[in-house]
């Protein structure tokens, strides 16, 4: 069977009609026709994808635009492409046609076989109608044996749920939705880090808001603690049981779908288990953008990044994940559905609920489902890396670019020269795209609903100044969706790359912009004098005031004696983020991991406060216990 999309053949028809008829003389004619054609089509899937991108690409945008020293000698460079435009134009005209004639053969062959196609695809839907209602069958036939025989299900040996709730479980979830054998529930005793190893009974999976708030009220009656549990990408332990093996982990990677994407309202409904990055697909399929974006957003679920109240790289212009939750539905503690669903932006009858449920890491409730708002998908983005001295130059190069325009800002990230080095080194496809290594670099994108050039023309005038005055040294520019994708690529994967690295002490903080060179400057030299050989490591959201402060351990050290110290590595940061007036926690959250600072920064009628809620809403301290609070 051809791989030719038939869908693909009125356009390579029209591609073959445009070569093939060409005149003497008329080739550059010809091939901006084709230029023109096929950049229409240079984003299709199929087995024609990279002729059309051959076709619609330019020749002076083949690799990332250098940013240039004057604006002037841009111009001059410029023109110079251009007037040699001619001779590459015929060139590859002739590679062109000897590439379709070979493809013309697969063209024939694809026409006299897409009838075939046609007929299998009827086949196909016609068996999986036949299928669809033969499972319709099994599964009615299924759940009528099931409730005869649930109650003779045995409990597996040495299992701490006590027998009579094992049993109303499984009649509850299924098999499926009750995992108590040892294979089954370890990777949910794990976070992300591997820096806890917990215990459980048993792992939860509801499929749904009703089977979730019932299997909550069962635990609640047989007083069995309970976890909740998204993507358990926590960086914090936030969604890890403790060693007792006594709590229950309520998981909610069964509760999958997106109920709805609303293009008046700009807002999507979704439940908690589906992952940040199918969200996005989503939206994006609708022209629309759910503009949350983080590191782990192939694995971190709805649920889980609105109970952290989740940040990531475009909170400069689209704020927290607390700003883009319209609405949320929420199973409580004692097992009731607190329904918040509205899609209102004005609502002032009463406390504001959702907003005390988001961020509070589980500790309150299961969120369930949540309205998020959208917004229209840029059709315009810049996208630009660039290396400067230090934290300082990126900051300034920040506010060179707010001066211009705010607006225009979709994320401004910051990497330290030690963290980007571990990348390169440690991360397959991430080489440096710059000439040389430099001290610290700045990730920027702009972006705009509008199509128009006006944004690569701030892009070059602001970086054009700061190659001028020496702010930068060097930058290169994004000429295709590929590169501006590789640039983030390089950006996402420092995480990756410092655990690749070893042992590593996360410091997830937060301090005003102003003061960010100087924490940055401080910070650094306290933990070198305090473990030398240390590699700090720093990056972050510079536009929002976020540094994830990472310490890596030394070469060749023992992980575990290295870990040994990190209160005193925490402690020696949080110090210097407290007299410059931020926080020991800008997005992570406390989890189980900071639960020890919460008395000194957040103690007296603050904390006390915090317990009363807590105490209010989950008496038994059943909901996620051991996180956020101090033990008592």
């Amino acid at each position: 069977m051809s791989d030719i999309d038939p869908k693909e053949l009125k356009i390579l028809s029209d591609i073959l009609a445009l070569v093939l008829e060409d005149q003497p003389g008329q080739s550059a004619t010809a091939l901006e026709a084709l230029r023109n054609r096929a950049k229409r089509n240079a984003t299709t899937g199929g087995a024609l994808k990279n002729l059309f991108q051959t076709i619609a690409a330019d020749p002076e945008k083949a690799k990332p635009a250098r940013a240039s020293k004057t604006r002037a000698s841009s111009r001059a460079s410029a023109t110079k492409a251009q007037t040699d435009m001619s001779d590459t134009y015929r060139a590859q005209l002739q590679e062109l046609r000897n590439n379709i004639v070979s493809l013309d053969r697969k063209l024939r062959s694809a026409n006299a076989q897409n009838e075939t196609l046609k007929s299998e695809l009827y086949l196909t839907l016609q068996a999986r109608a036949e299928m669809q209602a033969q499972m319709a069958q099994i599964q009615s036939l299924g759940q009528y044996q099931r409730r005869m025989t649930i109650e003779l299900a045995p409990m597996p040996e040495n299992a701490a749920l006590p027998q009579s709730l094992h049993d109303a479980l499984l009649q509850l979830l299924g098999p499926t939705g009750l995992l108590t054998t040892a294979s089954d529930v370890d990777p949910f005793c794990i976070d992300w880090r591997a820096l806890y190893h917990g215990k459980c009974a048993a792992v939860l999976r509801p499929a749904n808001t009703e089977e979730c708030a019932k299997a909550v009220a069962l635990c609640q009656q047989h007083n069995v603690p309970m976890v909740p549990q998204g993507g358990n990408t926590s960086m914090v332990g936030g969604a890890t049981p403790d060693n007792t093996g006594k709590a229950v982990v309520i998981s909610t990677t069964r509760m999958t779908r997106i109920h709805d994407i609303d293009h008046a309202d700009l807002t999507m409904t979704v439940e908690a288990g589906v992952t940040l990055k199918a969200a996005q697909d989503a939206a994006a399929k609708e022209g629309l953008l759910l503009p949350l974006s983080i590191s782990s957003e192939g694995s971190a679920d709805i649920g889980g990044i609105l109970a952290t109240n989740a940040g990531g790289n475009n909170t400069v212009r689209y704020g927290n994940a607390r700003e883009l939750a319209l609405g949320l539905e929420a199973v409580m503690p004692d097992g009731n559905v607190l329904n918040l669903m509205r899609k209102l932006r004005k609502d002032n009858t009463g406390y504001a609920l959702r907003q005390l449920l988001v961020g509070s890491e589980g500790t309150l409730g299961i969120i369930t489902q949540a309205i998020i708002q959208l917004q229209p998908a840029p059709r315009s983005r810049e996208t630009a890396l660039c290396a400067v001295a230090n934290a300082k130059g990126a900051l300034d190069l920040f506010a060179a670019f707010r001066k211009q325009d705010p607006s225009a800002i979709q994320a401004f990230e910051f990497m330290s020269g030690t963290s980007m080095a571990l990348v390169n080194k440690l991360i397959e496809g991430a080489p440096l795209p710059l000439s040389e290594p430099a001290p610290a670099y700045a990730l920027v994108e702009l972006g705009s609903p509008r199509a128009d050039d006006s944004l690569r023309s701030l892009m070059e005038e602001v970086l054009g100044t700061a190659l001028e005055d020496g702010l930068v040294t060097d930058a290169v520019l994004a000429e295709s969706e590929a590169q501006r994708q590789s640039l983030w690529m390089i950006r996402e994967e420092h995480a990756e790359a410092q655990k690749r690295a070893g042992a590593s002490v996360k410091n997830d903080v937060s301090v005003p912009l102003a003061a960010i060179p100087t924490f940055i400057d401080e910070a650094t030299k306290a933990c070198e004098a305090l473990i030398p050989g240390i590699r700090v490591a720093p990056f972050g959201h510079i536009g929002d005031g976020n540094i994830h402060f990472n310490l890596v351990q030394p070469e060749g050290a023992d992980p575990k004696a290295f870990l040994a110290q990190d209160h005193a590595m925490m402690d020696t940061v949080a110090a210097i983020v407290r007299k410059l007036g931020g926080s020991f926690s800008a997005e992570h959250g406390v989890g189980q991991l900071k639960t020890y600072m919460m008395p000194s920064w957040r103690g007296g009628a603050e904390l006390e406060t915090m317990r009363r809620i807590k105490n209010a809403l989950d008496p038994k301290n059943l909901m996620n216990p051991g996180k956020v609070f101090p033990a008592s």
